[in-house]
Order: structure tokens, then sequence, then C-alpha cells
């Protein structure tokens, strides 16, 4: 409601001041598409929107309580926008046969990252001493907000398995989360990885570059929903741009580009 208003006063103001308004509503997320497209309605100003990501999906673990109107509010902003950004051939081909949005609407704009930030050849110098990684030991990273469609009780228990051949290998956690300490760390336990595995935690944006050039594998273990199979992630540019191969699961939109 603060958003409509704020929109609309600012309309009316540019308006008197300037002579012009607003040229067009650029939002992003569900309910930002919401505001948008009912303050664009009322000041009659075209409305783009950025759909990255199925929130609906995303709630149906998450946020179960939040599914059925996340639903209703990604519908009614697909339906009422003049433009839609989507980051992927996979994203726009679902838009136009499931929900029935016109191909004349939806552009592709892909996801990517700063290659000045996630660069290669970065100085590392005593990161793997910090962690407490011997430098000729094979270093698995996961890095984010961890969830259950990430994925990565799959992750830890592949990497229970790739031990017995090389029990000198490491998994690196940066981030966490709430599933993290309630799941994945008791599967840790239960599995006798402790050892091996670093649950290192949050750390400065500015440093995350820094860690990722001291392993050696990122690791993209997600679960095929239809979010994670339609969108693309930060994560996987960040890898590469860090000149790192990277391991995925069978998702279509990263899969096409990870075949490339």
């Amino acid at each position: 409601v603060a958003s409509i208003i704020s929109v609309i006063i600012l309309e009316y103001w540019y308006r008197r001041s300037v002579g012009f308004g607003f040229s067009v509503i650029h939002a992003w997320n569900p309910l930002a598409g919401l505001a948008a497209v009912v303050a664009g309605k009322i000041i009659r100003r075209p409305v783009f929107i950025d759909f990255t990501d199925f929130y609906s999906d995303i709630a149906r673990t998450d946020m179960p309580i939040f599914k059925k109107m996340l639903i209703w509010l990604e519908n009614f902003d697909l339906r009422n926008s003049d433009k839609i950004f989507v980051v992927s051939e996979d994203m726009r081909e679902y838009l136009i046969n499931d929900k029935h949005i016109p191909e004349d609407q939806i552009y592709i704009v892909p996801d990517g990252t700063d290659t000045k930030t996630f660069r290669p050849n970065l100085n590392i110098k005593g990161i793997r001493k910090k962690l407490g990684i011997p430098e000729g030991s094979p270093l698995i990273v996961f890095h984010g907000d961890i969830k259950h469609d990430d994925g990565v009780d799959m992750l830890c228990k592949a990497f229970s398995i790739v031990l017995r051949k090389r029990p000198d290998a490491r998994l690196l956690i940066l981030g966490g989360g709430p599933y993290f300490d309630k799941v994945i760390r008791p599967l840790i336990t239960a599995l006798g990885i402790e050892s091996s595995v670093i649950p290192w935690g949050w750390i400065p944006h500015e440093e995350v570059p820094y860690y990722l050039n001291a392993c050696d594998i990122g690791a993209m273990t997600m679960r095929a929903t239809l979010n994670h199979d339609k969108y693309l992630s930060f994560k996987l540019f960040e890898y590469w741009g860090c000149a790192k191969p990277v391991v995925v699961t069978k998702l279509k939109a990263i899969g096409r580009i990870v075949r490339h």
C-alpha cells in the first residue's frame, strides 16, 4: 500500500514540477509486482516485471502457508504486465505454454556476475591454513543460503562416498540457515564425516571470491523443482568467474549452459 501511494504521489509531483511523470513502472518479485500493477492502472502507465524465480514453488517447502497466495500473485502480475523479463529460455517457454503469456511480451535477460570481483588468480595465501586444510587436499565448495531444495543433503551423502577413495578430500560449506542447522548438521554427524566437512558459515561478500579461488570444485546439487529447472543461479557464474569446474544436478535451464 505504501508503494502504491508513493508512486501516485511522485507521479503527481513530477507532473506538477517538471511537466511529465513516469514512463514506466518496473518491479521485481510478486508483492512488488502487485504494487506496480495496481499503481500502473491508477496512473495509466505501462508495467514491466522481472520474473526471475517462481516464488510459489520456493514456498512449497519454505513457506507452504503462502503457496496459494503466491500462485495468485504471480498469475495476477503476469496477466497484467506489459513486458516480462525472464532469465532463461526454459522460463520463457513455460510462461508461453503453461501461463499462456503472449510471446512478444517476454524478454530474456540472463543472469551473470561481476567478473572484476569473481575472477581467478586472486591472492589466497593463508586461506587454506585458516580453514585447516592441507594444500594438497581436493576441496569442494558449496556456498549460499541452504534450503531443502538446494540438495546439500545429497551433496553430503555423495561426499561420504568420495571419501572412500579420497579420504584427504574436504567439503567447504559457506553460508547456512535454519535448515542447515536443523537437518544438515545432524546428517553430517550421522554420516561420520565431521572431520572432512568445514561448515564455515557466512562470510562477507567481498571475501567470497578468495575462498572460491582456494577451492578446486564448485558444487550445485539442487533438486529439479519447477523453480530450479527454469531459473539461473548466480552461484554458477561466480564459480565459473573464479575459473572453477562445477558439478551440477540435472537441471534444465542451467543444464543448457553447462553443456555448452
